[in-house]
């Protein structure tokens, strides 16, 4: 169960970097 946690919050963590790089890219 740890290692999916851990990779649940890696998704998280990249999903959250390209949605950033998305709303800098409309500005």
């Amino acid at each position: 169960m740890a290692k999916i946690k851990i990779l649940l919050a890696d998704d998280h963590a990249l999903f959250r970097e390209g949605l950033r790089s998305l709303l800098e890219d409309q500005e």
